[in-house]
């Protein structure tokens, strides 16, 4: 198998990988969405249109890249790559995690000083700039996306009519600080960017690349603070940029957060084709044709141009998979299915090893039992809920105005409705109405509205609801729409009579 990688005393270093921004010139309009795209709630989430060409990575090579992970992120960046164009077991495990939150909330104001209106106000504007952000079909795709890479660099689009969100990509951009508001902030790298690759970014990064190369491209550093100096052609990226990190650590760059699968997988791909190989071999039929022989001498009976061409007329008229043999030989028949049965079992001990791995219940993708999944199910969401700090702390910043805060409740999609339940329990007995709402299928902003649609509509008066024994006084016995009459046990007795 080919290698990039050459080793020193100390450590494995590699060569530089095949990572490149793509060279095709955009059509018009072909990546570029205008601010003014869409005049109704409808959200795109922009890709990178970077491209990487992965490489093949041994077992040896993927663990000695995991020695010093920071370092190499490069790399394994690359190795995630291949493994996510290649192994269906590596996908299946993004897509899980990435998709296990409900992305449920609350938003609730600082405090309660103002009078009820403005209050009022202020949830509401806020619930809307969370509702027009479409998060339950927006965050799981960037979730997946910083799971995969292990960094992400985001810039946000959103005005009065859209929220668009942008993917930067990750090879022209490095990790700044962290600011007062928690968003991570990050640094475009000016000499990385093409004409190509320009129109496709947002007009703020455009216009400090027209700004570095009017000043000539200078070199050296320039002062941040006191005490830091950083490259000239670094640009800080303004507010509306915001990175997210994997591991939550502050470094420059990071690294896949399934990284200490990769040997395991890429094991169980080799195994897999191995096994495949195997099983064509073994599918192969052989008829022997034996060629009479002299007793005494054991000289064949027949002219060898005789011998071809029986020989040759069995092998055209025989199957892709049977093969032919002819010699005057004696041949034994000899059963390979022990041997398959053992290639078989290398390839589900590669699967169950991947399993203890990512700390997945087994029966998530194969219902073979039941017993602990929904015990596996929370911990599985909690291994991803972290994530949702920098969520929580871009939101924080868009609702900031509003005096507001969003506050995502620990869900999984296993448990909606049982979390729903709970709440409709609680309010039987003066629970949180907010909370109840929060758990329903619909988000707090389309609650809020359908809500007052309900009332502007008297729906009541439609659908009058029926009140169960907890709702009921004694002034609602005779109520239609309360408790129902009472039968009585003789008109029962006497129907039944009928028919005797």
């Amino acid at each position: 198998m080919k290698s990039n990688l050459t080793k020193t005393k100390n450590e494995v270093i590699t060569n530089s990988t095949n990572l490149s921004i793509s060279e095709e010139t955009p059509k018009p309009n072909e990546f570029y969405i205008p601010r003014n795209y869409a005049r109704s709630q409808v959200q795109p989430l922009w890709a990178n249109t970077s491209t990487s060409s992965a490489s093949i990575f041994t077992f040896e090579q993927i663990t000695n890249l995991l020695k010093n992970p920071f370092s190499n992120y490069k790399h394994l960046q690359n190795v995630a790559d291949y493994l996510f164009n290649t192994n269906s077991n590596y996908n299946n495990v993004l897509d899980y995690l990435a998709t296990i939150l409900a992305l449920k909330y609350v938003v609730y104001p600082f405090g309660i000083t103002e009078n009820k209106t403005t209050v009022k106000n202020r949830i509401y504007n806020s619930a809307k700039i969370i509702s027009k952000m479409q998060i339950d079909q927006i965050f799981p795709e960037m979730i997946k996306r910083a799971l995969h890479c292990g960094e992400t660099y985001w810039y946000d689009l959103s005005d009065s009519e859209n929220t668009i969100i942008v993917e930067i990509p990750k090879e022209i951009c490095v990790l700044s600080h962290i600011d007062d508001d928690n968003l991570w902030r990050y640094y475009i790298d000016l000499s990385l960017i093409t004409k190509i690759t320009l129109p496709e970014l947002p007009q703020e990064i455009q216009d400090a690349y027209d700004a570095h190369v009017s000043n000539g491209k200078p070199k050296g550093k320039k002062k941040v603070t006191e005490n830091i100096l950083i490259p000239e052609n670094y640009y800080e990226v303004s507010k509306k940029g915001f990175a997210i990190f994997a591991h939550m650590q502050k470094k420059a760059h990071d690294y896949p957060l399934l990284s200490h699968m990769f040997g395991d997988l890429t094991l169980l791909s080799n195994d897999k084709s191995y096994f495949n190989e195997f099983i064509k071999d073994d599918a192969i039929k052989t008829i022997h044709q034996k060629v009479p022989v002299d007793k005494e001498t054991g000289v064949p009976l027949m002219e060898k141009g005789i011998i071809e061409a029986y020989h040759n007329a069995s092998k055209e008229n025989v199957g892709r998979n049977i093969s032919i043999m002819t010699n005057p030989f004696d041949v034994e028949g000899i059963a390979l299915d022990k041997n398959q049965q053992s290639a078989l079992n290398v390839v589900e001990h590669d699967i169950k090893v991947i399993q203890n791995d990512s700390g997945i219940s087994e029966t998530i993708f194969n219902a073979n039992t039941t017993n602990g999944l929904g015990y596996s199910t929370k911990a599985d969401s909690a291994k991803v809920f972290p994530l949702m700090y920098f969520f929580t702390n871009l939101i924080n910043f868009k609702i900031k105005q509003y005096k507001c805060q969003v506050r995502f409740l620990n869900i999984n999609i296993f448990e909606e409705k049982e979390k729903h339940e709970d709440a409709r329990t609680d309010l039987l007995s003066g629970g949180s109405r907010i909370l109840f709402m929060a758990t329903s299928p619909l988000d707090m902003y389309s609650y809020l509205n359908v809500m007052e649609m309900e009332q502007l509509l008297e729906i009541d008066e439609l659908l009058p609801p029926k009140l169960n024994s907890s709702q009921m006084n004694s002034t609602d016995l005779n109520n239609p729409n309360g408790r129902p009459v009472e039968k009585n046990p003789s008109d029962s007795t006497s129907k039944v009579n009928e028919y005797k």
